[in-house]
């Protein structure tokens, strides 16, 4: 017995092949939007930790002993390396080398914000203020010191955040801006 064959014109598979071609088209896109939001939030997550970070680290540049080597004495009364000296150090120097680029990213933030709008430069005192001074001082004492309400403090820091993510990003962080 033969088989029977079913046949499709070619008009038919054109259809088929327009309609399976849009369809990939879309999902592709749809993945591609998705993961680019991950990466928006991803860069504006790490600049919030970084800037909420910023005095500890600060203070692990500038505190910690840079001689990790007297702590072998130590290690060795414990019987052994507890703590990997080579990885620490690795540690220590990435840590310092990320704090200088942080340090020179917001020094071209605080002169673009001086030379912008007035906003703008409360904008950038309202990062100093919160994150970067010395000495911390608390959301209300900010609201209260610019005459404004928490929210508004925050939409601030997310707007500063997204020009610092353009100066830390370069154009990864102008698509975000754009792609929002």
């Amino acid at each position: 017995m033969g088989k029977a064959s079913v046949g499709l014109s070619k008009k038919q598979l054109e259809i088929i092949t327009a309609t399976a071609t849009k369809t990939a088209a879309e999902e592709y896109n749809k993945r591609h939007q998705g993961q680019k939001k991950k990466d928006y939030n991803w860069r504006l997550r790490n600049i919030k930790l970084l800037l909420k970070n910023y005095r500890n680290l600060k203070l692990y540049c500038d505190e910690i002993v840079k001689d990790l080597t007297i702590l072998e004495p130590f290690l060795n009364l414990m019987g052994g390396k507890a703590l990997d000296i080579k990885a620490m150090t690795e540690t220590e120097v990435k840590t310092e080398v990320m704090m200088k680029y942080v340090d020179n990213v917001l020094e071209v933030y605080e002169r673009a914000c001086k030379e912008g709008t007035s906003e703008d430069h409360r904008r950038y005192r309202i990062i100093r203020d919160m994150y970067l001074n010395p000495t911390k001082i608390t959301i209300e004492k900010i609201s209260e010191k610019y005459n404004t309400d928490r929210s508004t403090i925050y939409r601030e820091v997310n707007r500063a955040c997204e020009t610092l993510g353009v100066l830390m990003f370069g154009m990864d962080g102008v698509e975000d801006i754009f792609q929002r």
